[in-house]
């Protein structure tokens, strides 16, 4: 995760949450669907104003229980700052 670049993985996650506010259908995706997507989501969530743990608990109930199994993954979103 320390090679991830934050300010365009913010972006992303903003202009998907534009979408998704205007009522398109929005598809994120990677590979397996649990952990590259879920933190986009996740960041989408959370600009949706929900905490860390909310957006994961909602993942993790709507997509699959191992949303999120990097656990880096979830410390980071756990403690993300939307402001970024």
């Amino acid at each position: 995760i320390d090679e991830v670049d934050f300010e365009d993985l913010w972006f992303l996650a903003r202009q998907v949450f534009a979408e998704w506010r205007l009522g398109r259908r929005v598809l994120v995706r990677c590979l397996s669907g649990l952990n590259r997507s879920g933190l986009v989501v996740g960041m989408v969530l959370l600009l949706d104003g929900y905490s860390g743990e909310q957006a994961i608990a909602l993942m993790r109930e709507r997509r699959h229980r191992h949303v999120l199994c990097n656990p880096d993954f979830e410390a980071w979103l756990l403690g993300a700052d939307v402001s970024s």
